[in-house]
């Protein structure tokens, strides 16, 4: 798999299903408010962590902020600066 989307809980979902949509509709796995993921989640060339802490696996792309709002941000950026 190239790219995983993971999010922290259902309330990054609109957001990252919009990273995942970005590139045709990616796996996608939430993380139910917990610090660890789904093992398939990590065999992915691409993580994009949407929310909550970051997984520190190679290849993460990391995006989030203090609440919901500040991930929205964090994802805007990272649209602009060519991360996503």
């Amino acid at each position: 798999m190239d790219y995983a989307v993971v999010y922290f809980s259902p309330a990054d979902f609109s957001v990252a299903l919009d990273v995942a949509n970005r590139h045709g509709g990616c796996a996608m796995f939430c993380r139910n408010g917990q610090v660890g993921v789904h093992a398939g989640a990590l065999k992915a060339k691409t993580v994009y962590t949407v929310g909550g802490p970051a997984l520190g696996v190679a290849g993460e792309v990391y995006l989030a902020g203090d609440a919901a709002i500040g991930t929205l941000v964090a994802v805007a950026e990272a649209y602009k600066a060519g991360r996503i």
